[in-house]
């Protein structure tokens, strides 16, 4: 058995696919292959996924104070607000149906993101009057939908190429495909066990630190997932419906085909602050960008005898005369005086830091503060 972890516990799983109804597949072949009526090795598809969820209603809660006024999927990282990086995977996949399943000041996140024109794609949205959970929310933006979907976690910043994890459920004839990376610390989350092919058989809690000691290459459930349709109907309207203990628990005893996808692309979770600062400087070079040693954004005003490196500066700053800035991510409309030291800090919009003010690393400020 393969031990892998889940992140977010968004595991969908369902019995009766679109491709064994729709399909018509039979049974699998001695490799586990799916086979068809004929009894061939191969199956008809859709030519592609067209469409995607991203669920972005959570208040952000871990990345506070920052978004007491900015929604998280609209926090800016590297100067571009954060969901355009998730837009961009999608698009590169050839997916240009993407709906957004809101709940925490939707308006804005409508307001800077449009209807996708500027970005190549069609955006739309979907917004909960009362909290759905993430399965009852899925459900809520998707239950029109005919055809295979991605579901992405609203925190995940990643370059994965979603093609290839289309080829794995079409291989797989899954019901769902969960994108798994390895981490470095497995006790942050859920554990997921998979058989020697790879498809999931069952999930854990987290493991203790003892147990985390004995798993050598320990998989997350990263946050992206490729579902049938058919796994939307099953989620009752208008209540409250979660997919790690309504949805999962009930369904993974039946012996749902769900698989699992695992690469070396990038991969972060920004929903905590330190993250959220580390994938500001990651922005910085490839494969967001190429190498740079900083980003600075327009509108700005910085003294030439000011230090900066490996930061993100966003527009309108102002840095003072012998000022230092190392490792730091800076809002627009900031105005920093003479002679401070900032590093590895996160700085919210229109603050004022004064003159000779050191703000250690981790510090972080929230919009208009004064110091």
């Amino acid at each position: 058995m393969t031990v892998s972890f889940g992140v977010m516990g968004l595991w969908l799983v369902a019995e009766g696919s679109l491709l064994h109804g729709k399909f018509g597949l039979q049974s699998s072949g001695r490799d586990g292959a799916p086979i068809d009526a004929a009894g061939l090795g191969t199956y008809p598809w859709p030519s592609t996924v067209m469409r995607a969820v991203i669920l972005a209603g959570g208040l952000g809660t871990r990345l506070r104070p920052l978004t007491d006024h900015t929604p998280k999927p609209i926090v800016p990282l590297g100067n571009r607000p954060f969901a355009e990086y998730q837009i961009d995977v999608l698009r590169r996949a050839g997916i240009e149906d993407i709906c957004f399943s809101l709940g925490y000041q939707s308006e804005k996140i409508e307001s800077v993101l449009g209807d996708g024109t500027d970005l190549g794609v069609r955006l739309s949205y979907v917004t909960e009057q009362a909290p759905l959970g993430t399965a009852g929310a899925f459900a809520f933006a998707n239950r029109d939908s005919q055809d295979p979907v991605f579901v992405l976690n609203g925190d995940i910043l990643t370059d994965v190429n979603l093609r290839e994890m289309i080829e794995v459920h079409r291989r797989e004839a899954a019901v769902a495909t969960l994108f798994l990376k390895e981490v470095s610390d497995p006790t942050l989350y859920g554990l997921v066990e998979t058989d020697g092919s790879g498809l999931v058989t069952g999930f854990r809690e987290k493991p203790s630190n003892e147990e985390a000691r004995k798993i050598s290459h320990p998989l997350i459930s990263a946050g992206i997932y490729l579902l049938e349709a058919s796994v939307s109907r099953m989620i009752p309207s208008g209540v409250r419906f979660m997919f790690e203990t309504d949805v999962f628990p009930s369904l993974i005893g039946k012996g749902a085909r769900i698989a699992s996808f695992s690469t070396t692309c990038y991969w972060r979770d920004i929903g905590t602050i330190e993250n959220y600062r580390q994938g500001n400087l990651d922005s910085l070079r490839p494969p967001f960008s190429k190498h740079q040693e900083n980003l600075i954004g327009c509108g700005c005003s910085i003294d030439e005898s000011a230090e900066l490196s490996t930061s993100v500066i966003g527009d309108r700053v102002a840095l003072g005369g012998r000022s230092v800035v190392r490792g730091s991510v800076i809002h627009d409309d900031v105005s920093i005086g003479n002679d401070c030291v900032i590093e590895d800090t996160v700085i919210g919009r229109s603050c004022v830091v004064g003159d000779g003010s050191r703000l250690e690393p981790g510090t972080v400020l929230a919009d208009e503060t004064v110091i």
